[in-house]
């Protein structure tokens, strides 16, 4: 009878030891741009899956953040320090009674001595005893931490995790003039090393910040400091190809009459990159608040057959281009062109004066019919910056005329 009862315990203590499934620990510094830190405020997280059956979760242990699993991080490699770096136990935040697991995640603010690097890791046995390979063994689940700073200054985040993006810009109020500061709309998506930088649907579900980093002026700056922050709310992930997505837009004041390059940099790109693995990166873009030169157009609205002058004013000095540009008309009922002017050639009928572009015609125009008119990319010049070209018109809906019917006895003309 002793002996059944010896067996009972040893069995059931057997069953319960094969309960871990695996997990990982990333971390970052909470601080990145502040130089000079000691000791170094770093973000470790972790996510650990546990056998539900041995570490258990329902909606009430999610509702009420309850804790699961145990055990703690550790130093165990060229440690300067010893003891417990974290504790292991995290709100549990999903779990499958289907498929027997739990999951906890936790992000813990440790501080780490400057200048140092070591191996920080959860380490326990065993293996959950259905795994193909290394079933009922011991497990270890590690991260580098290092707090020796870059040759730029900022602290290296966890090796080589940084895949791509882009940053553009467009003012938040583009037909406000005489704006200072300026409101501009900053755009970024970044792509991450998932297994660094972790995202899931729960990540995207919470709008969970995803990256770290930051947006700063690197040409012709007038201001200095940080523009935005890199961190994002995770949009997408892929377990496959190891990649996490962070897209995010943030507004900045931004003086008036300047031009400057914004960029991201940092070190070092993924490793398994064909060009530039390992190698640092500047993710970029040119943003000015120089006002462009805008332009009203006239005659619109109702017009005679014989309209023959048109003009477009324009709020500052333009000049006629060094290179083709044409000015259509465009019959509205066919779509097809039936007029063009060459605003580079002809001298005699497209006429320059400070502001303002008048062009001449000599069509009698058909009676009852709609027309528009687009133009060609650089029909003006503008001198003051460089001699930037203006941008096609291509929108039938900017500039129309009607010309009025036979029997209409008033005329309404819509200059603006």
């Amino acid at each position: 009878m002793a002996l059944s009862i010896v067996i009972f315990v040893i069995v059931s203590i057997l069953i319960d030891g094969t309960h871990y499934r695996g997990g990982f620990i990333t971390w970052k510094p909470q601080y990145p741009h502040i130089i000079n830190q000691n000791p170094v405020a770093i973000i470790l997280k972790q996510r650990h899956v546990w056998r539900r059956s041995s570490i258990f979760c329902n909606d009430t242990t999610i509702t009420t953040k309850g804790l699961i699993g145990n055990g703690s991080v550790n130093c165990i490699s060229t440690c300067s320090t010893t003891g417990v770096l974290a504790s292991v136990s995290a709100p549990c935040v999903a779990y499958s009674i289907k498929n027997d697991w739990s999951v906890g995640e936790v992000s813990t603010v440790i501080n780490v001595s400057a200048n140092v690097k070591f191996e920080a890791a959860f380490q326990g046995g065993s293996w959950i005893s259905t795994l193909g390979v290394g079933a009922d063994g011991g497990w270890s689940i590690s991260a580098e931490i290092t707090t020796i700073p870059r040759s730029d200054v900022s602290i290296l985040i966890n090796g080589s995790h940084y895949r791509g993006g882009f940053i553009t810009w467009k003012p938040q109020y583009p037909h406000i003039i005489n704006q200072n500061p300026v409101a501009i709309i900053l755009k970024q998506r970044h792509v991450w090393r998932r297994s660094s930088i972790f995202c899931n649907d729960i990540t995207i579900t919470t709008k969970g910040l995803i990256g770290g980093g930051s947006v700063h002026c690197i040409s012709t700056c007038s201001t200095t400091g940080v523009l935005a922050s890199v961190s994002a709310p995770c949009v997408a992930y892929s377990i496959k190809n190891d990649w996490s997505v962070g897209e995010v837009s943030t507004v900045i004041n931004v003086s008036a009459n300047v031009k400057f390059e914004a960029a991201f940099q940092g070190g070092s790109w993924i490793s398994t990159l064909d060009v530039g693995a390992g190698g640092r990166w500047s993710i970029s873009a040119e943003i000015t608040t120089i006002p462009r030169s805008d332009g009203s157009m006239k005659p619109v609205g109702q017009v005679y057959s014989n309209q023959s002058v048109w003009y477009i004013e324009y709020t500052n000095e333009v000049r006629r281009p060094s290179l083709d540009a044409y000015v259509r008309f465009y019959s509205n009922s066919t779509n097809k062109q039936v007029h063009q002017i060459n605003v580079r050639t002809n001298l005699k009928d497209v006429i320059f004066s400070k502001n303002t572009l008048t062009f001449f015609t000599s069509i009698n125009w058909i009676l009852g019919e709609h027309y528009y008119i687009l133009l060609d990319r650089s029909v003006v010049t503008d001198p003051s910056v460089c001699g930037p070209q203006s941008p096609p018109v291509n929108d039938v809906n900017f500039w129309t005329f009607e010309v009025q019917s036979e029997g209409e006895s008033e005329l309404v003309l819509s200059l603006f």
